[in-house]
């Protein structure tokens, strides 16, 4: 679920057993609205764009100060326990008794589903029948007898792939660029094998509304997305023709993200390029928001200086 464009000022968050998402008060005595979460575990992340890595940074963090989180009491008593984060380690095992990783994310899922159910209420009943049939009951999961948790993993992967090949779950952009579609961006309804996905690769990503996520794929195989590697000889172009068009308050950048899904360490400390970026277009003008033309960005290996005509300073 994601909010963007509201007016600042106060919202409460609260689990409910329906109506899910922000709903705005229109009387001015009151907070800004409420959102009504079909869980009462989860994650919210605030996000701010800084256009100046020097003058805005101030600026910034005059908005985290502002933004907070008071815990309420609820009226109606506590929902679930207090999340104990210990639960993450201890579905790993021991040392002496180590957990593979398939049967951790079971494991995992045994704890919170009885708690944390689907925000699509009609699918819960079957959900609880297939986690039953799965191993998983009672907060505990026993795998079933004669079956093989690697290859349900590549069913789930096999699955997840079809469910990528069907028609309308992937919006062709272009010279073999591809995004989600507004089903299965953000907002996952009944697609659990979307849901998968995103886990694996875009976790927490913004519904289509907001952001849009494009990835190149060299073949007709848009069910997965390929790895980009580049060998200790190589580098590659990312030719635009223009700057992408955004709303007021939009931006876009090229971030480079390494197998831990974490920024590539480098020297220039370059790790995203963008709107925010210093760059030139390709007759060596400097690219503004009056000026505008085709223009590339160089992707090579972290440990070679790039020459000095293709710097972003």
């Amino acid at each position: 679920m994601s909010t963007a464009g509201d007016e600042p000022g106060n919202y409460t968050l609260t689990y409910s057993e329906d109506h899910f998402g922000l709903h705005k008060n229109t009387s001015l005595d009151k907070d800004k609205g409420y959102i009504n979460s079909p869980t009462p575990y989860g994650v919210v992340t605030t996000r701010f764009l800084l256009l100046d890595q020097t003058t805005d940074v101030k600026k910034v963090h005059r908005y985290q100060d502002a933004t907070k989180v008071v815990c309420l009491e609820r009226k109606s008593g506590p929902v679930a326990p207090p999340l104990d984060v210990d639960i993450f380690t201890q579905v790993a095992g021991s040392e002496s008794s180590p957990v593979s990783e398939e049967e951790q994310v079971l494991r995992l899922t045994a704890a919170l589903a009885p708690i944390n159910l689907s925000e699509v209420i009609t699918d819960r009943g079957w959900i609880a029948y297939t986690l039953e049939k799965a191993g998983i009951k009672s907060g505990k999961f026993i795998q079933p007898a004669n079956t093989s948790l690697k290859l349900a993993v590549e069913g789930a992967v096999r699955s997840a792939r079809t469910l990528k090949m069907t028609a309308g779950f992937v919006r062709d952009l272009g010279n073999n660029w591809y995004s989600n579609s507004s089903l299965v961006q953000g907002d996952f309804r009944s697609f659990y094998q979307a849901r998968y996905l995103g886990a694996m690769r875009g976790y927490l990503g913004a519904t289509i509304a907001q952001c849009v996520y494009p990835s190149y794929v060299p073949s007709s195989a848009v069910a997965e997305i390929p790895d980009i590697n580049i060998g200790p000889r190589q580098a590659i172009v990312m030719s635009f023709s223009g700057k992408p068009q955004l709303k007021p308050t939009g931006f876009w950048s090229v971030s480079l993200y390494g197998q831990d899904q974490l920024f590539i360490e480098n020297e220039l400390q370059q790790y995203a390029l963008g709107d925010r970026s210093k760059l030139k277009t390709c007759n060596g003008s400097q690219l503004t928001p009056q000026n505008d033309g085709p223009f590339n960005i160089l992707l090579q290996p972290a440990d070679v200086c790039p020459p000095e005509n293709w710097k972003s300073k």
